[in-house]
Parts: C-alpha cells; structure tokens; sequence
C-alpha cells in the first residue's frame, strides 16, 4: 500500500513542471491593462512599439517578442502597407467583434484586403471645452461650426468683453499662424471622412483662410503669463464617454465635425512562438465588458449605473423613509432629512456612469470619427511651410489653394490612394 501511494506521489511530482510549462509567458513590447488576465503570464518589456521598432523586429526576426502595443498614430498605416503583422482572420471571436465596431475602426483595424490586423486596447477622443458662462453673458451662442467659432472670439475681442485672466483659445493660441494651423489640420482630417478626398479648390477653403489671414492677430491677445482657462479649451481628451462632450466644430457644411481617436492596438508578432495564447488574450480583451469600450464599439448600447452612487442613494432612500416614518419629528431630525433630500437630490445627477442620452448624442456624431494612424495625406511640413508662406505674402489665396492642391495630389499618387 506504502509503494503504490508513493509510486502516485512521484507521478503527481513529474507532472507539476509539465503542467507549468504549459501556462506560456508572453512577452509584451509597450504597455497594456492586463488586471484580471490569468490565462498566461505576461511580461512587459522596457520600451515602446512603434512601426520603426516593429520594422526592425521582421527584418532580423526577433522571436523575443510575443506582443506590440502600438499607438495608432505611431505608425499603423505603414505596419499595414508592409503587412508587419500576424493576420486574425482565423479567430471567429475577433472577426465577429470587429463587426460590431464604429465603422471608423473597422477600416483602421483591416488592410486594404479586408485582413484583422490587431485589436484595441485603448482609445481616446479629442475634443474641447467650451467655456459657456463667458458666452452667455455676452449673448453669443455656442458655435456650431468652424467660422461661428471665431466669429465668438471677433466678438469677445471687439466688446472688450474678455476677462483679463482668460484666453480665447488656451495653449492652441488665438493668432493668425496658430488658428490657420488648426484648421488646416482639421481640414485634411475633415476630407478624409467616409472615404473622401482633400480638396483645396473648394470656395469654402479659400474663403476661410483668407478670412484667418485678415482678421486674426499676429500675437495673442490674452493679457496674462499663464493660460490657465479659455473660453475655447481645444485639446481636451475623454478616456469613456461623457455627460456634454464638446469636439471641435466642422470646418466646412456638407461634413460633419471630425473627431480625432487616438487608438492603440496590440499587434501579433508573426515570429512568435505563443500566437495561439497571444490570440487568446486579444479575444479576451475583445469580450471585457468596461466603459472604454463605448467609444469604439456600436454595439454598446445599454447605459451603466455607476454602482457606488446607486448604493449611497438607496441607503439615503431608506433613511429619508425611516425619517419621514416619525408622526413628531424633533427639530435635528427635520434638518437631517433636508439635508437627506438635497444630497439624494445632488446624487441622482450622477446615477448613470454612462446615460442613455450620452450614448444617444455620441451616436449621432460617430460619422466624424477618425483614427490618427499616421497616413500620409495630413497636414505635414510642406503644407506648414506653404501655410507659413501664404501668412507673409508669398501666395494670394488662389495660389495658396493651388500650392496646396498640387502638394496633396501628389501624395494621393504616390501611395497609390484613389482620388475618387
């Protein structure tokens, strides 16, 4: 009886290291919120993927790397171009999700053959503030478009109606080079929208810049040191969606505000040797269920309670019954159940995490979306320069949208991208 326990014993032993060694460590060049993973050890690896790190890993095949986190806008037009990826076609759980996504993160997250290329891990948007207070009290509407926006700053300026320890515009700046780089760069995103093309010929472009050239300030009105608030705060980023987000206003009237979404994506490396567990984790990052997700997935449609205030208003509920139960109240028990009331009342404007009606208005703009990938048609240094040109006189406005068109043509041409 003895020899066969300890026969058992020493199987049992033998089969502890294999059993280890079957839980595979993946090694992750970036970072990424691994919290709750326990399908695989994950090792994060000192540094940041970008195309040109990932480049170098296909062209010496470094197998040392299982996984790429890669920001967007650090090169995922160029990784799919040279096709610096392991393609997830094969898993029908990211092919089904990827469905279900914006129709904008769909094109970013497929090549031009329709290939899954990576999944999300993060996203944000970018959008502003909008300081409403200093607008109301001057009788000027909330922009709804580019122009509107500066027709708000041309008021505020002319009335002297500024406060002298806020800015119009923050750090963006509110001059002639700074508001024209701004448009520019919203200009190239805004064409771009829903498989369109720039185009610098159209009467509105040349009507706005030569408006920014004429009537902007070479130097920024703001009287103070520190631009601490502005009446237009443009670089405000949301991790999730929020009650009244705010995105930059459209440029022109037939497209819609873009909103830019700085995505970051984990790419398999085609060297590694744990595809299969690295596919395993980005399908159990495709199915979490969290918040961030309803930036980018349109099948989230069901508004989140935020649990924590929920309970604080039905312990207050029950207090407030407990309260209002007493035939004789004394005095300090009337004021507890004012107080009650009030903060019940305070509360319930932050039941929901994420409303029905943040989601409804979201939905709504989701034609504006567009990932920074780094493409090649944006507002690069030959468009600044020809910018710069036009502010100091070189070019009058035909021949600024002229420069400007020829620029972004031959772009277009030579990464073979359709004009059409």
């Amino acid at each position: 009886m003895f020899k066969r326990m300890l026969i058992c014993l020493l199987c049992l032993a033998l089969l502890v290291p294999s059993a280890l060694a079957e839980t595979p460590t993946l090694r992750i060049l970036g970072w990424v919120d691994m919290d709750g993973y326990t399908d695989a050890q994950i090792e994060m690896l000192d540094g940041e993927a970008s195309f040109d790190e990932i480049a170098n890993a296909i062209a010496i095949r470094n197998d040392q790397v299982d996984l790429f986190i890669l920001p967007a806008y650090s090169g995922l037009y160029s990784l799919k171009k040279h096709g610096y990826y392991t393609s997830l076609d094969d898993s029908e759980v990211l092919t089904a999700r990827l469905g279900d996504l914006y129709p904008a993160f769909q094109d970013a997250l497929t090549d031009d053959e329709g290939h899954l290329v990576g999944w999300i891990v993060s996203c944000d948007l970018i959008g502003m503030n909008v300081y409403t207070a200093t607008l109301e009290e001057n009788d000027i509407p909330i922009p709804s478009s580019f122009g509107e926006m500066l027709d708000a700053c041309k008021t505020l300026l002319e009335t002297d109606a500024l406060p002298s320890d806020q800015s119009l515009m923050g750090y963006t700046g509110y001059t002639r080079q700074s508001v024209l780089d701004l448009y520019m760069t919203l200009y190239v995103r805004s064409g771009q929208l829903n498989g369109g093309t720039v185009d610098f010929t159209a009467p509105a472009f040349k009507e706005m810049v030569e408006r920014i050239r004429t009537e902007l300030p070479e130097k920024d009105p703001f009287k103070g040191d520190y631009p601490d608030w502005a009446v237009f705060e443009l670089d405000r980023g949301y991790m999730e969606l929020e009650e009244g987000m705010v995105f930059l206003p459209p440029v022109t009237a037939d497209k819609p505000s873009a909103i830019e979404a700085w995505m970051t994506i984990a790419v398999i490396n085609p060297y590694s040797a744990n595809q299969d567990a690295a596919v395993a984790l980005l399908e159990w990052y495709a199915q979490r269920d969290n918040v961030e997700r309803y930036v980018y997935d349109a099948s989230a449609t069901e508004p989140v309670m935020n649990k924590g205030i929920v309970e604080e208003i039905e312990t207050m509920q029950a207090e407030i019954a407990r309260l209002e139960a007493i035939a004789d109240p004394t005095a300090d028990q009337a004021d507890e159940l004012t107080r009650l009331r009030e903060e019940c009342a305070r509360l319930e404007r932050y039941r929901w995490r994420v409303s029905a009606e943040t989601i409804a208005q979201y939905r709504e703009q989701t034609d504006g979306l567009c990932i920074a990938e780094a493409s090649p048609v944006t507002y690069d240094e030959a468009l600044q320069t020809a910018a710069k040109r036009f502010l100091s006189g070189a070019f009058d406005v035909e021949g600024f949208a002229k420069e400007c068109q020829n620029h972004i043509t031959m772009i277009y041409l030579e990464n073979g991208i359709s004009m059409n």
